[in-house]
């Protein structure tokens, strides 16, 4: 760890130079770290049969037998567009 002294400066001045390497650096870091997240499209039990081509019986028995994953929320029954994409490829 580095170590530096600091004389002859007030309080203030010492907070405005923290301040001021903070403005600096801190969006710098900030992006380099945080990748903005997009947020999930979820779709409907009808809009996948739809987007498949399929009964809803059918995808029931593809939800069942786990070969496209659901999600719950409340009642109702929903799944991820990414995922219904990546199986349209397969």
């Amino acid at each position: 760890m580095t170590r530096i002294e600091i004389t002859q400066l007030t309080f203030e001045e010492l907070m405005n130079a923290i301040r001021e390497v903070l403005k600096q650096e801190l969006p710098i870091v900030l992006k380099a770290h945080l990748k903005p997240q997009e947020a999930e499209v979820f779709l409907t039990r009808n809009e996948v049969s739809d987007i498949l081509r399929i009964s809803l019986s059918t995808l029931y028995n593809y939800t069942k037998l786990r070969i496209l994953k659901s999600y719950r929320l409340g009642s109702r029954v929903l799944y991820k567009k990414s995922e219904v994409l990546k199986f349209m490829e397969k």
